[in-house]
């Protein structure tokens, strides 16, 4: 019954569905600070995409983070986490993400005018997303790897399993 709505500046609204049918929303912007604002303009927070998990939590990617946390997960109990570039993630210009079938989030990154994109990340939190102790964020995908573009546009995996990779160039696959 929530449908989450991210903004180019203006952070989070959260539509919700009540008992009587009616539908409320709430501006949430930054959700008491703990959305990354891009270069740390405070009030301007840009959510490039979101994600639900198949635990119920939240995955906020947040564009050109100032304090470098791009990624942010969120549980309906208030808690966080946050990962950043000096965790793995390839770059703050991120783009979209997606998760696939064994629960790896997979980021891409590239600014939306088609610049300072570093390819994709990939987060393996072993299904506790709020313990990093246990987190790979070794895995990532370039131009090196056969990438058509370090530019990412779109990701999605298929019922088969394969993930495709949009960029600025073209369609790229991984198995």
């Amino acid at each position: 019954g929530r449908i989450w709505a991210g903004s180019y500046g203006a952070g989070v609204t959260l539509f919700s569905k009540e008992e009587d049918g009616s539908i409320t929303f709430e501006n949430l912007y930054d959700m008491d600070g703990n959305l990354s604002y891009a270069a740390d303009v405070v009030g301007y927070v840009v959510v490039i995409d979101m994600i639900a998990d198949d635990q119920n939590n939240m995955w906020f990617l947040t564009l050109d983070a100032g304090n470098k946390q791009v990624l942010q997960a969120y549980d309906l109990d208030s808690s966080w986490q946050y990962w950043s570039t000096t965790d793995g993630i390839r770059n703050v210009k991120t783009s979209c993400i997606t998760i696939d079938n064994v629960g790896r989030k997979w980021i891409g990154t590239g600014a939306p005018n088609g610049v300072g994109g570093s390819g994709v990340s990939v987060l393996d939190d072993n299904g506790t997303p709020y313990d990093k102790s246990d987190d790979d964020l070794t895995g990532f995908l370039d131009e090196s790897e056969g990438l058509e573009d370090n530019n990412i546009t779109a990701l999605a995996e298929d019922l088969d399993g394969t993930m495709w990779i949009g960029t600025v160039r073209g369609l790229n696959y991984w198995f």
